[in-house]
């Protein structure tokens, strides 16, 4: 029998800036997302809402002529992204709930940081991978809305469409990155991604349960009350109306859902600080 002794080899290959291995996990994340089959479903069916609105504005536009009628009365922004809000919510519970999940549970942390790799890109890796799933159905939809009553001749001054494609797509980015890191903090807290997801329903039904219920017993009828700022709901629709309503709401909801993304990627990093200090 022929005996071959091994020796280590020194990889020498090109190595990857220290500004871009987070992109390795980024890349893994959204490859192991792709092979799910209920994210593609997901995925394909989000852009149901889209292709509603763009029939119902080439309906309208078709009988305008005659009966003289604006069946969204200017809001078609917002019926769009109050359909996408289900979307984003039940992709984050699906896609986004086992991003650190499996590595709690495999105690995969210390193998992670073993590696030329820090704590931020760690972590900018796993929220940048639910960030662009959440930014396909938010972003892509609001573009091709726009360009689509563009060249319906609902919008002809290109200045004006211009600027409603920058404040689309301010608003998917801002939504996508603080959804990604929400649902990544709470992801880092669970070891089974089924109850990640499900907390997050939760939280997310209950608090804007809670929102509706205090401000029907306090102030019913009020064009805004405080008590929507506690629902999660309110905060991803109001925020939204600040970019591409005509009618715009009070800046505290934005305010709040910026909030909501510095506290929970606060307490994400020191969560996995103390996880990467226990598998030392």
């Amino acid at each position: 029998m022929t005996i071959h002794r091994e020796q280590f080899q020194p990889y020498e290959g090109p190595v990857s800036s220290p500004r871009r291995r987070f992109w390795v996990i980024t890349r893994q994340e959204l490859r192991l997302a792709w092979q799910r089959r209920w994210i593609r479903r997901l995925l394909l069916l989000s852009f149901l809402p889209l292709v509603v609105c763009l029939v119902i504005l080439y309906v309208e536009l078709v009988i305008k002529k005659t009966l003289n009628m604006d069946l969204w009365g200017g809001e078609v922004f917002d019926v769009l992204y109050r359909a996408q809000s289900f979307f984003v919510v039940l992709l984050m519970a699906i896609g986004g709930a086992d991003l650190v999940a499996k590595d709690v549970a495999a105690n995969a942390h210390a193998l992670y940081f073993s590696r030329p790799l820090d704590l931020f890109g760690y972590l900018a890796g796993k929220v940048l991978a639910i960030a662009i799933m959440l930014g396909l159905i938010t972003l892509i939809p609001g573009v091709v809305l726009d360009v689509g009553q563009l060249l319906l001749a609902y919008q002809t001054d290109i200045p004006a469409f211009l600027a409603k494609l920058v404040q689309v797509a301010a608003y998917s980015i801002l939504l996508s990155l603080v959804a990604g890191t929400v649902i990544t903090c709470l992801s880092s807290f669970g070891w089974r991604s089924r109850y990640v997801g499900i907390a997050w329903i939760a939280l997310y039904f209950v608090s804007n349960g809670l929102s509706v219920a205090l401000t029907e017993a306090v102030s019913p009828g009020a064009r805004f009350s405080a008590f929507s700022l506690i629902s999660i709901q309110a905060l991803f629709r109001d925020s939204g109306r600040l970019f591409y309503a005509a009618d715009k709401p009070p800046i505290w909801p934005l305010v709040c859902l910026v909030c909501l993304g510095a506290l929970a990627g606060f307490i994400l990093y020191r969560r996995i600080v103390a996880l990467e200090r226990r598998e030392a």
